[in-house]
């Protein structure tokens, strides 16, 4: 009796947005993620570069967290490299995918595409963002991390991406860098 009940209500909910020719949402078959990393040394890339993405369309999830995209110097604006980066990585995906994420801390840069049939499964209220400075004095942003948190198809999703210090010599700092990083992380954790 109780499931009745329940198909009994969920009908008057499927006819009205019938009426109100809003599109019932399908469920989701499957939630696939791809995590890239990339470390673009100052470099712009072409459309060649970003083929990679075409391997994983079967993915509702496209995550990619670039490091070094542009040099380190104070701008106002958006630099030349970054700005290229976008325009490639869209380009490169099509139609097929929205960006909803896309979000920078001085060269490092963090992008979430969400494929099209996935849009109605992603709560838009959920996407929180941060990012945790950590060159000289925890200001300087040549290093750090940026991260995301996201509900697709009822999944919590939590990304980030980091530029550490380089080189054997920066063992110590870079594992000081991490557990700040993670301390932010933990804490976002928190408010879900």
């Amino acid at each position: 009796k109780a499931k009745a009940k329940a198909k009994a209500k969920a009908k008057p909910a499927a006819k009205a947005a019938a009426k109100a020719s809003l599109p019932v949402k399908e469920p989701l078959k499957e939630l696939n993620v791809s995590v890239f990393t990339w470390n673009h040394a100052q470099c712009s890339p072409s459309k060649a570069d970003c083929q990679f993405l075409l391997e994983h369309s079967d993915s509702s999830v496209i995550v990619v967290g670039v490091q070094e995209v542009e040099d380190l110097k104070p701008r106002r604006h958006e630099g030349s490299r970054s700005k290229a980066l976008k325009r490639v990585m869209l380009s490169t995906l099509g139609g097929e995918y929205a960006p909803v994420v896309m979000t920078s801390l001085g060269a490092i840069h963090l992008y979430v595409f969400v494929r099209k049939d996935a849009i109605p499964h992603l709560k838009r209220s959920s996407i929180v963002t941060w990012e945790v400075a950590c060159g000289i004095g925890n200001v300087v942003q040549n290093k750090g991390a940026l991260g995301v948190r996201l509900t697709v198809a009822g999944k919590s999703l939590m990304f980030f991406t980091a530029h550490l210090a380089a080189h054997q010599s920066k063992i110590a700092e870079r594992n000081a860098d991490f557990w700040r990083i993670m301390k932010v992380e933990l804490s976002m954790l928190d408010d879900t």
